[in-house]
């Protein structure tokens, strides 16, 4: 698990399951978030990372009951993307971690795909 940390930290840690761009981890760094980078997106290796955390920053990585109760510090699991079919919304929001999405957070790009296609 890759560690990065900000100059000036606000003590918030963000679990990272997959990398993002550079300039999305400037901008997180910035702000004063630490952010911890897993190495694989297994179930061991999330629960493991997770504690100590305060957020969650998701693509595709699957977020289960598991993973939330070993995660006692969240409070928020954001997802890059539409949907939430990868986390189990129920046991968060039993847990009080809120669960976000932007969705429209890629249209642009999806649709230059298609039509580059």
């Amino acid at each position: 698990m890759e560690k990065t940390a900000p100059n000036q930290s606000n003590g918030k840690v963000i679990l990272l399951p997959q990398d993002i761009a550079e300039k999305g981890r400037r901008f997180l760094l910035e702000l004063g978030y630490q952010l911890k980078v897993s190495e694989k997106r297994d179930e061991a290796t999330l629960c493991r990372d997770v504690v100590g955390c305060d957020a969650i920053l998701l693509r595709n990585a699957i977020i289960n009951r598991k993973i939330l109760e070993a995660g006692t510090s969240l409070k928020v699991i954001g997802r890059h993307g539409v949907g939430v079919d990868n986390v189990d919304v129920e046991v968060a929001t039993k847990l009080g971690i809120q669960v976000t999405y932007a969705p429209e957070a890629n249209a642009n790009t999806v649709a230059d795909h298609v039509i580059g296609v």
